[in-house]
């Protein structure tokens, strides 16, 4: 696939252009791409540059390196004092700004599940507007292991995809939804190999997708 690097510079996440389709990575592979404060600034900062900016890029495809979406806020890197406080809601608040544009955004964007989409993972997976699945993706709502509640437009998607009464059963039983029965609750659009979730589906326009009409609202966080 030939690419064209885009000009600002990001430490974990990787930004290309292919025609008219972008590609926003999400790339802390050592940490299985849990999301720290810098990479949900840079998240915010590449959608904005791709779905926003750039009117070359008809379509973004947002995805993971290696084998994972992305498993939620990386609490490993806390350092366990009252700083913590802060540094969390400094990561949701740069996270709720890119779901933002991701869901609102003009362009179409479609996620590229391909491993784990954990937390606040899973809600920036159902920011966009086709949710295409590996295989071997799994979604975990996850917040209630942390005694934390919901995070990243999850609370406000959940129930638009599958309705109050199944959104509910998701939060409170938080148990892992595999890849087939993610499209079956109509979390995801579709089931492809490992190989294909991370880039455009075949299914959708790739060259010149529509633009997608201005929303009526946005979502809460």
């Amino acid at each position: 696939m030939a690419t064209d690097e885009f000009t600002a510079e990001y430490e974990h996440v990787s930004v290309e252009r292919d025609g008219a389709v972008g590609y926003l990575r999400m790339d802390r592979a050592d940490a299985y791409n849990a999301m720290n404060e810098m990479m949900a600034g840079e998240i915010r900062d590449a959608s904005i540059e791709l779905m926003e900016t750039d009117d070359d890029v008809r379509c973004t495809v947002l995805t993971g390196a290696d084998e994972w979406f992305n498993t939620g806020a990386d609490l490993a890197n806390l350092e366990g004092d009252e700083s913590d406080g802060r540094r969390l809601r400094d990561l949701a608040s740069r996270l709720h700004t890119a779901v933002q544009h991701i869901a609102t955004a003009p362009k179409p964007a479609i996620a590229g599940v391909n491993g784990v989409a954990a937390g606040a993972g899973f809600g920036l997976a159902m920011a966009a507007d086709l949710v295409v699945v590996s295989e071997e993706a799994r979604f975990e709502f996850a917040y209630p292991r942390l005694g934390l509640s919901g995070d990243g437009g999850i609370t406000h998607f959940l129930p638009d995809l599958v309705g109050h009464r199944r959104a509910r059963e998701i939060a409170l039983l938080d148990e892992p939804i595999d890849a087939e029965v993610a499209v079956e609750m109509g979390l995801a659009t579709e089931v492809v190999p490992a190989a294909r979730s991370t880039s455009a589906s075949p299914n959708s326009p790739r060259n010149s997708p529509p633009d997608r009409p201005e929303p009526s609202a946005r979502p809460s966080a």
